[in-house]
């Protein structure tokens, strides 16, 4: 059974691909980007990052565009962060 589903994991993985930027232009998507040299971490809107490298950049990539405000490093890892929904209030039955 192991080789069977290790021959479909390997054909998805060949039709996957990373987002890139424009994919992340509707607003329920932040980039999470942190230093790995020292871990400063912050979250970015996708807008910034579209005007700086266009939309055809794919997320995992930016990092190799950044640099760490603090360390100067420009070891920078990123990955999209999906937003949930606010949660629903329970109204209390009186």
């Amino acid at each position: 059974m192991g080789k069977l589903k290790n021959h479909y994991l390997n054909d998805e993985e060949l039709t996957l691909s990373p987002l890139q930027l424009g994919d992340l232009m509707d607003g329920s998507v932040c980039v999470e980007a942190w230093c790995s040299r020292c871990g400063h971490y912050q979250m970015i809107e996708p807008s910034h990052l579209v005007k700086r490298l266009g939309a055809r950049v794919s997320v995992p990539e930016i990092g190799v565009y950044m640099e760490c405000e603090i360390c100067n490093s420009k070891d920078i890892a990123a990955r999209p962060i999906f937003m949930e929904p606010e949660p629903l209030m329970m109204m209390a039955a009186g």
